[in-house]
């Protein structure tokens, strides 16, 4: 999540034109998520999620970024948080809906890389 250094996520409409995004953001960004191999979101941020990257690195116009995190995505393990989604059917996706702190504890005891964690200021 972008937070500027007075707390300020995005305005009320959702706007975050605040935020500097320019190569150097992308390569850190891009550099966090090379250490990961699990996703862990909310429900919200999960959707939206999932509604650009699969194919993003498709699009006539997809950015050297949008070309590294669609690959990245699309192979990565992705945990959701979420008492609404009840079956997925889907690779690499684990819905998680009750007994949080258990089950976020045994993700992180087992082996592999980082978890990373994306998400949004409100529910």
């Amino acid at each position: 999540m972008h937070v500027s250094l007075d707390g300020f996520v995005a305005a009320v409409d959702g706007e975050m034109d605040w935020i500097n995004i320019d190569d150097e953001m992308f390569d850190l960004a891009g550099n966090q998520t090379d250490k990961a191999d699990t996703a862990l979101y909310g429900r919200v941020t999960y959707q939206i999620m999932e509604n650009y990257w699969p194919t993003a690195a498709d699009q006539p116009k997809a950015t050297k970024h949008d070309k590294q995190h669609a690959h990245w995505y699309n192979q990565v393990e992705k945990v959701v948080l979420s008492k609404t989604i009840k079956d997925p059917k889907k690779p690499l996706l684990k819905i998680i809906s009750n007994k949080l702190t258990q089950k976020i504890r045994k993700l992180k005891q087992r082996n592999g890389k980082n978890i990373i964690m994306f998400g949004s200021p409100s529910a």
